[in-house]
């Protein structure tokens, strides 16, 4: 015995119990005598609408999830490409540092802030020398890709001689949460065999509680070592930037 279904006639719509088995075989209407042969049944419209909605609704899943998928990587690639832009200003900041180290006597810029770091562009230490610095300029030379922050990199450096203190003094930082926990720092540095001016630039994580410069530059100084050197009224390179970042 097959499984049993309904079948409507299609003269007088009598409805005809019948089992599977016989599907293809010749049938009268026990009501109407009307002739007819037995097809298979079909889905009623109600289940086939289900089923597609069903199948519409798995397809826009698939399709979202690849939509999603494809921005993320977009995303991604858009920050990867942020990063390095910050990455290579920060490699012309250090080189400017240098350079203008080398033509005051081994001091960072006298200063602090934005008018400081200014001091590298009039003097042409990213290229030609400006008079007046705009805000164009500063963006080309001192603005992260990540960030809408004029400049987007701390200056904490003032008093410190390059080449000479103590190598792990952060002179530039940049603002936290450009990069999620990482930032660029440029530190004093130092060549010991020949005492030239070389700033050290690296890529610092730092904590998730390190959200102010002040932070970011204890936490700096606590991994490179950096311990008070303050002798009488003289005050050492340490407390210096302390005190720099505290402005920030």
């Amino acid at each position: 015995m097959g499984n049993k279904f309904d079948y409507s006639c299609e003269k007088c719509q009598h409805v005809i119990n019948l089992d599977s088995d016989a599907v293809g075989s010749t049938m009268q209407c026990p009501q109407c005598g009307n002739a007819f042969v037995v097809t298979p049944p079909q889905a009623s419209a109600g289940k086939k609408i289900g089923k597609l909605v069903l199948i519409l609704g798995l397809a826009l899943v698939v399709i979202a999830g690849i939509v999603v998928a494809a921005m993320f990587m977009l995303s991604s690639a858009r920050e990867d490409a942020r990063w390095e832009n910050c990455k290579s200003k920060f490699e012309n900041i250090g080189s400017a540092m240098m350079m203008y180290a080398y033509d005051n006597k081994g001091y960072a810029p006298a200063g602090q802030g934005k008018d400081n770091l200014d001091l590298l562009i009039k003097g042409g230490y990213f290229g030609s020398s400006v008079a007046n610095v705009t805000d164009e300029e500063r963006k080309k030379c001192l603005q992260c890709p990540s960030d809408k922050t004029l400049p987007s990199y701390a200056y904490v450096g003032e008093g410190l001689r390059m080449g000479k203190d103590n190598p792990g003094l952060p002179v530039v930082v940049e603002f936290p949460e450009n990069h999620g926990n990482l930032v660029c720092v440029i530190t004093v540095g130092t060549e010991e065999k020949f005492e030239a001016i070389k700033p050290t630039l690296s890529f610092v994580n730092i904590p998730e509680d390190c959200k102010t410069i002040l932070q970011v530059v204890e936490y700096v100084l606590q991994q490179n070592g950096v311990k008070c050197e303050c002798s009488g009224s003289s005050k050492c390179g340490r407390c210096k930037v302390l005190e720099n970042a505290k402005k920030y």
